[in-house]
């Protein structure tokens, strides 16, 4: 028992050494002396580096061999000296931001590496300055000065939001096309459409490309729900989705979707149809593979799901107002 004791405590000690915020406590110091951190080592895999406004931290020799993963974030200034390099793992990011810069001081000198990509050169790029950012989606050095990082601060843009009722639970799920300067996501819900609360908080994965969420609301009002995102960006600028309700009851709508399942078509049947009404049907991941236009006098809308592939999906019923109404339907 005792023995055991004293292995758990090693495996928590050791545990605490990695995923650590290590902060440059000194000015004007190399990266490869242990004092220069606040956790009295050089930053190793899984950390999170901060160079604080007003401080360097300077880079004189090849770094690593082991490529770690690393997220740097500067702002204050990362310095080059000839032969310095930073060779990274590939889910590493190096973030420079207001105010923050990279610097060579030498031609020739200055390398950071990503997963085995150039990044940066410092004959090619010389200075960064603030807001970039480089991770394993960003572009390569080569292409022109600071090519491989992406500058400037980017709107967060929204591919799709979604919601519906699964059992005493709401499903919610989202898609980004790009995000890369986003910093995270407010998921608010409200009985009204017009008093919001924040459910949970989500941080942004930084994603170039875009990336896929979910969450599930367990506490989700019996009456009809509504649900927004709220996405801020590094600078603090905020945006909102369009806002999605859920139905208290889908058996009581004003609309309805059958057959579940379906096998040949799904009928959507709206008993108040106001026009400029669109009627998509999803797959589960979120992409639209249906979107048809409904005019003020149709009231039933067919969705041919023959030639589709099984598996579960989602019918998305947006009126004039830009409220969505969602519906979860199995094609087999």
């Amino acid at each position: 028992m005792k023995h055991t004791l004293i292995t758990i405590l090693i495996i928590l000690k050791v545990a605490t050494v990695f995923a650590a915020k290590n902060t440059l406590k000194s000015n004007n110091v190399k990266w490869s002396n242990s004092n220069s951190w606040s956790l009295s080592r050089t930053p190793l895999n899984s950390d999170t580096v901060i160079i604080p406004a007003n401080m360097t931290v300077i880079v004189d020799n090849n770094a690593y061999s082991n490529q770690p993963n690393l997220v740097i974030k500067i702002s204050g200034t990362l310095s080059f000296l000839a032969g310095g390099k930073l060779n990274l793992g590939n889910n590493s990011v190096v973030e420079v931001l207001s105010g923050g810069s990279i610097i060579t001081d030498k031609k020739g000198s200055g390398i950071i590496n990503i997963g085995g990509v150039l990044k940066y050169e410092g004959d090619e790029d010389g200075t960064i300055t603030g807001y970039a950012i480089a991770n394993s989606s960003s572009g390569s050095s080569g292409a022109g000065a600071g090519s491989g990082f992406i500058t400037g601060i980017l709107d967060i843009t929204l591919k799709n939001f979604s919601a519906y009722r699964n059992n005493s639970s709401v499903q919610l799920k989202w898609e980004t096309l790009s995000e890369l300067s986003s910093d995270y996501f407010e998921i608010q819900t409200s009985n009204n459409s017009t008093d919001w609360k924040t459910l949970a908080t989500i941080n942004a994965g930084n994603y170039a490309n875009g990336h896929q969420y979910s969450y599930t609301d367990t506490k989700s009002s019996k009456s009809n729900a509504y649900y927004r995102l709220k996405m801020v960006n590094k600078t603090g600028t905020v945006t909102y989705s369009e806002i999605v309700v859920v139905k208290a009851d889908v058996t009581s709508t004003k609309i309805s979707v059958y057959p579940n399942p379906a096998t040949d078509f799904v009928m959507v049947n709206m008993s108040q149809n106001t026009g400029n009404t669109i009627v998509n049907l999803s797959s589960f991941a979120g992409n639209t593979v249906i979107s048809k236009s409904v005019s003020s006098y149709e009231t039933n809308v067919r969705l041919d799901t023959r030639n589709l592939p099984k598996g579960i999906y989602i019918v998305e019923v947006r009126s004039l107002n830009n409220t969505v109404e969602t519906f979860k339907v199995a094609v087999r």
